[in-house]
């Protein structure tokens, strides 16, 4: 029952992204094409990590994940690192 939570929750995560992705920054498009290609790591990344692998600053990262704050997962992106 908990992996068909966890399922849906990604199914939502990555859907409000692919909502939001038309009118997202290229930064912010290439943080989405990381989380939407490796959410499975990418949920337990700091902003800073998922900045650095990236490519882009971890500020740029925070702005991404308060953009998508909505998302209870995205609150992982918040921690310090």
């Amino acid at each position: 029952m908990e992996e068909e939570s966890k399922k849906a929750e990604n199914i939502d995560v990555i859907s409000k992204i692919n909502e939001k992705y038309p009118k997202m920054s290229k930064s912010h498009k290439a943080i989405a094409a990381y989380i939407t290609d490796h959410y499975e790591q990418a949920v337990f990344m700091t902003a800073a990590k998922l900045g650095e692998t990236v490519g882009i600053s971890e500020s740029t990262v925070v702005r991404f994940a308060a953009g998508m704050r909505a998302i209870r997962s995205s609150r992982r992106l918040w921690r310090n690192g």
